[in-house]
């Protein structure tokens, strides 16, 4: 026959095993639900084109986005847009607005942009334009000149904004 006192003991202990056990279940849930909002999400909208690749129109992480480079695909035919490096870079901006929407921002909320332009001959009618969606605190930016872009476009824009 076991003692009262350590029936009581015992009783105690198991308790103790329980409390803990629900204690590392709640620190599990917490940790858990913290490394959740760290995770990066996918922004994806019918607004701008699907992607061409194996890459997503934008990824958002700890309240950035990052932006794919857009280049100047109607996002209904996923066609180049006729006409020439101000048709191209005013669709550009279309769909680069189209993601930061999508992703819960805007041009306002634009910290960097990367351009790239199949010539820099096209530098000076490209910066007006992409001027004009940045009225006030434009971004960091770097503008080059690469041999050849994706479908044989003349300019192709990835941003990185905050929400």
């Amino acid at each position: 026959m076991i003692p009262q006192y350590l029936l009581g003991i015992m009783w105690n202990f198991k308790r103790f095993l329980l409390l803990s056990y629900l204690l590392l279940i709640i620190i599990k849930l917490i940790c858990f639900q913290s490394f959740n909002t760290h995770m990066k999400k996918v922004v994806e909208t019918r607004n701008a084109p699907s992607a061409i690749g194996p890459y997503s129109q934008a990824i958002i992480h700890n309240d950035i986005v990052y932006c794919s480079g857009q280049i100047a695909l109607n996002p209904d035919s996923m066609e180049v847009v006729t006409g020439g490096i101000e048709e191209q870079t005013k669709q550009v901006m279309r769909n680069l607005d189209a993601v930061l929407k999508a992703a819960g921002t805007g041009f306002q909320n634009v910290l960097k942009c990367s351009i790239f332009l199949d010539s820099m001959d096209n530098f000076p009618l490209v910066n007006e334009i992409y001027g004009s969606f940045f009225a006030e605190n434009p971004p960091a930016r770097e503008t080059v000149a690469v041999k050849t872009l994706p479908k044989n476009v003349k300019i192709e824009i990835s941003c990185i904004a905050h929400i």
